[in-house]
């Protein structure tokens, strides 16, 4: 699998139940954000605002709804 060919990506429909996401490491997994950066995301996330995060959006902040460091 070549990482920067778009059929290696995770298919994506939000009309759909979420995929599998990361693998989980004390209820935690990581993502890589565009801007390069890397988060933790708490495994127990709510499924409507993961849909927002992946999709082409307005520039919501989900650090607080996603992090688990900032429950």
């Amino acid at each position: 699998m070549i990482w920067t060919k778009p059929d290696s990506d995770i298919p994506f429909d939000p009309k759909k139940p979420l995929p599998a996401l990361g693998k989980d490491i004390d209820g935690v997994f990581h993502a890589a954000w565009l801007d390069g950066s890397s988060v933790r995301i708490k495994r127990d996330f709510d499924a409507e605002t993961m849909k927002a995060a992946i999709t082409i959006g307005g520039g919501e902040d989900f650090n607080e709804s996603l992090s688990p460091e900032k429950r």
